[in-house]
């Protein structure tokens, strides 16, 4: 509640400082070392009904599975799933998303799959509530594809897999339980720290390397973000700023070493690029003047 009230005090319309302000940093800073947004995200919430419906799930839910299996798991089984619901949503559309309902989605799966294998959770999700889970999965699937409402969706379906995951793993010797749900957290982080798949994790690697002058390793991430993207705009500038600047340092060395003729084709591949280039245009017209009368 702490996070929902100080969220909307932040000035409209909301910015990716003010979400991570409040818990919910963008995938960039998430791939820039803020791991922990992945967990804290699924806290934080926007509008008061999605806050009250999440709660009130998670309160019924929740209460069930911390009653049978006891509050320390209940804990690691709402991180867990918090943390898979936000590496699903990472590797699937390039942010965490904001809300708890991943972690009730894995309440669900948990409970569901404890059903075949635990006496203690038979019958405590009535077949019509499941259904109704259910649906309002897939509905959240057409609202998001018809463009009439964002959900996270593949939020949605890690922390449904992660639930019935960790519900099957009670039924594994202790050891053989801890080991499988080691493995499978391990592949789960892969896409914090290896996307190449995202465009704005390329975007992320471009950055950084663009950052520290390693163009050389930067240009590389940009052309990939072009594969994916052809209309990318952010790789389309960067691209092209770093092939002035080397065209630049061309054309300078070729003026340094008496190359005339070279460093003025340099400068117009340079003014192609970019017609507005103050030093290449100084240098066409001082490199194209006619030579001065003798006297």
């Amino acid at each position: 509640m702490g996070l929902f009230c100080g969220l909307n005090t932040e000035s409209l319309p909301l910015t990716w400082e003010a979400y991570g302000r409040w818990g919910a940093p963008s995938a960039a800073a998430i791939w820039d070392g803020a791991i922990w947004g992945l967990i804290s995200s699924s806290f934080v919430h926007l509008a008061i009904w999605h806050l009250v419906f999440n709660l009130y799930w998670f309160w019924i839910l929740g209460r069930k599975v911390e009653f049978e299996m006891g509050r320390g798991f209940t804990l690691g089984l709402l991180l867990s799933a918090a943390f898979a619901a936000g590496v699903g949503e990472l590797a699937a559309a390039d942010t965490t998303g904001i809300g708890l309902s991943g972690v009730v989605y894995a309440l669900v799966g948990f409970l569901v799959v404890s059903a075949r294998y635990d006496s203690r959770f038979r019958g405590f999700l009535a077949p019509r509530l499941v259904r109704l889970f259910m649906v309002w999965l897939l509905l959240c699937v057409v609202l998001t594809v018809s463009e009439v409402f964002p959900v996270g969706n593949a939020g949605h379906f890690a922390g449904l897999g992660w639930g019935a995951f960790v519900a099957w793993l009670q039924t594994k010797r202790p050891l053989r339980r801890y080991g499988l749900g080691a493995l499978v957290l391990g592949v789960l982080s892969v896409p914090v720290w290896w996307a190449p798949w995202s465009v704005g994790w390329l975007s992320s690697r471009a950055y950084a390397l663009h950052a520290a002058n390693q163009l050389g390793k930067a240009k590389p991430y940009y052309r990939l973000i072009l594969e994916r993207d052809s209309a990318n705009q952010f790789a389309q500038a960067n691209l092209k700023m770093i092939k002035v600047f080397e065209l630049s340092k061309q054309a300078q060395q070729a003026y340094e070493q008496g190359q005339l003729a070279r460093g003025q084709q340099l400068c117009q591949q340079i003014l192609q690029l970019e017609p507005a280039n103050d030093w290449a245009q100084a240098m066409v017209q001082a490199g194209t003047a006619p030579p001065p009368h003798l006297q």
